[in-house]
């Protein structure tokens, strides 16, 4: 967990069988990554996705919110999946889903992976610019 530490209510009330880390960085960080059996990301503000490209370099799966940079990173049923915003239940649905299921959660890592190793600078631009190209087209369509 990330964020303002430490949080005495959160060290109190968590379950024993989480652990509370406060923030990480480098290799300490991908070493917690490649540990985890899923990454679960409920944020729907992220504007990039940062970590959750952090997760997919570690061949970890991600079950994140369909808003946001998440839902332009995460193929759903590919990489992870995708749940609706504040929606707990849907989130506890696919996290159960994902660990009884091994063998899509193996195959969901190594397509994450897969995905982050086939992302650079370059083309993250030429998806974007492809993406304001779409845009336009569509707006000289609607104008013509």
């Amino acid at each position: 967990m990330d964020g303002v530490w430490p949080c005495p209510y959160l060290e109190k009330e968590r379950p024993e069988n989480m652990t509370l880390t406060g923030f990480l960085e480098g290799e300490e960080l991908a070493n917690l990554y490649a540990a985890a059996d899923l990454f679960v990301f409920p944020s729907a503000s992220e504007t990039f996705g940062n970590v959750v490209l952090e997760s997919l370099a570690c061949a970890t799966p991600v079950i994140g919110t369909n808003a946001g940079g998440v839902r332009n990173i995460v193929q759903q049923g590919k990489t992870g999946l995708l749940c609706e915003e504040k929606n707990a239940a849907d989130f506890a649905s696919a996290v159960e889903y994902l660990l009884v299921n091994e063998k899509l959660r193996r195959q969901m890592g190594e397509e994450g992976y897969r995905y982050d190793q086939a992302q650079s600078w370059d083309a993250i631009f030429r998806h974007l610019l492809a993406e304001y190209e779409e845009v336009l087209q569509s707006k000289a369509i609607k104008l013509a």
